[in-house]
């Protein structure tokens, strides 16, 4: 019986089945011009949390669902902003915001941003060199802010039946209104 419950844990740390509800998801500009800065805001290839979808946030809105190995590409007008990182907290059933980054975007600029799991717990936002983000971007996916991945990783397929079974997939209806609200 043990070995049971580790299992299905197990299952539930991998997956992030037991996530609290999506919320609105915040689409961002996607057309340069004279004003705007251009940002990349990309999600780090672990095994560790890859199951777990997370969501930058600008300004605390959350504007993408990235699983690992994804990336999402936008334009912001001049000025200081709040860069974060939110995901759900398995356990409690709620949202975990973790650390911000205050910064000032000048416009004909490109900022780059790599989200990963800390060292020792949760997850972090953290600004990254164009050579290293550019090389990270090539063997990335882009995904569209305002939406979620309709594509999980391997890792996640795997465990979509198991969590199916269990009835512990995301807000389901909640992702539909999303795909729904961009035709």
């Amino acid at each position: 019986m043990k070995k049971q419950l580790a299992w299905i844990s197990f299952i539930f740390i991998i997956t992030g089945c037991v996530a609290p509800k999506i919320g609105k998801m915040h689409t961002m500009n996607k057309v340069k011009n004279a004003t705007t800065g251009e940002i990349s805001i990309i999600r780090n290839y672990n095994f560790i949390g890859s199951g777990v979808r997370l969501y930058p946030t600008v300004d605390n809105n959350k504007i993408v669902g990235l699983y690992s190995n994804e990336y999402t590409h936008f334009y912001l007008k001049e000025g200081t902003y709040n860069f974060g990182l939110m995901f759900p907290d398995i356990v409690s059933g709620k949202w975990i915001q973790e650390n911000t980054l205050k910064k000032k975007i000048k416009a004909h600029k490109h900022y780059y941003f790599l989200i990963s799991p800390a060292l020792l717990w949760g997850m972090e936002i953290e600004e990254l060199k164009k050579e290293d983000a550019e090389k990270r971007i090539r063997s990335s996916k882009l995904i569209q802010t305002g939406t979620l991945s309709k594509d999980a990783g391997f890792i996640i397929q795997a465990m979509q039946p198991i969590s199916h079974f269990l009835e512990l997939e995301e807000d389901d209806k909640n992702i539909r209104d999303i795909i729904k609200e961009q035709k």
